[in-house]
């Protein structure tokens, strides 16, 4: 059967429409490969969690900030910051997330000015739903931000952020800090002292038992292409839509 001038044009644009379909199909794939990075599950923690005796602990209040040093190899997604807390307190405390220039360097702004170096923050209030008196308890609250690899502290605070509140951080006996982390505080030393950063001494020298526990959650991001890469991938892949179009139309 002959087919006709129009019968001939409608099949090459069926096929053209077809190559097409294809090659737009592929350049989205290639979006979504860039945009879906696949993560791996992360917990980071400042000791090995003690019991929940509730009792000694660590102050957090308006004259006294409690800080944990920790490192990121990886690009990690922060979702949920927290630690062992006294808890049961009526008001708020602020947990922020600060960048540091070495592994044992103090923030960079003094305490009174954490808010001018934050990369994030939050509020809460720690819910202790324990009926046995004096138990403390491990608890979360939602912060989200993604760190490149470097040097970070996490620090509970109260009188700044919007915090009014007070709370405390168990140190008992059986939780003791692991390697390669410290712990610094905010605070006056005396009546003639500045509110400024200082070390968090040893238990033995504080007098109390253990050290805080501190934890984050959030995963391990996978490499993520540099902008200049991702934009490059994208161009290719319309290149190769645009040569399709270009090549289908020159063969009709």
């Amino acid at each position: 059967m002959q087919l006709n001038q129009a019968e001939i044009e409608a099949v090459n644009n069926l096929k053209f429409q077809g190559k097409l379909r294809l090659q737009i199909a592929v350049f989205t794939a290639i979006a979504v490969t860039i945009s879906s990075q696949p993560v791996t599950g992360l917990t980071l923690e400042s000791s090995k969690l003690g019991s929940l005796s509730g009792l000694p602990g660590i102050s957090i209040v308006p004259d006294q900030f409690l800080g944990w040093r920790f490192q990121v190899d990886n690009a990690i997604q922060v979702e949920d910051i927290g630690g062992h807390f006294t808890g049961g307190f009526t008001s708020n405390i602020f947990g922020t997330i600060v960048s540091l220039s070495s592994p044992n360097a103090f923030p960079q702004e003094n305490p009174l000015s954490l808010e001018k170096i934050s990369l994030a923050s939050t509020t809460f209030s720690v819910i202790n739903n324990n009926d046995i008196n004096d138990t403390s308890v491990v608890f979360l609250t939602p912060l989200s931000i993604t760190l490149k690899p470097g040097n970070y502290a996490l620090i509970f605070g109260t009188g700044l952020f919007g915090a009014v509140g007070t709370d405390a951080m168990p140190v008992p006996r059986n939780q003791t800090i692991l390697p390669n982390t410290s712990f610094f505080f905010g605070g006056v030393a005396d009546s003639n002292s500045l509110f400024s950063w200082k070390e968090l001494p040893s238990p033995q020298v504080r007098g109390d038992d253990g050290d805080p526990y501190f934890l984050i959650k959030g995963n391990i991001v996978s490499s993520i292409p540099e902008p200049s890469s991702i934009d490059s991938l994208l161009i290719l892949g319309f290149l190769g839509v645009s040569s399709a179009l270009l090549h289908c139309k020159q063969k009709n």
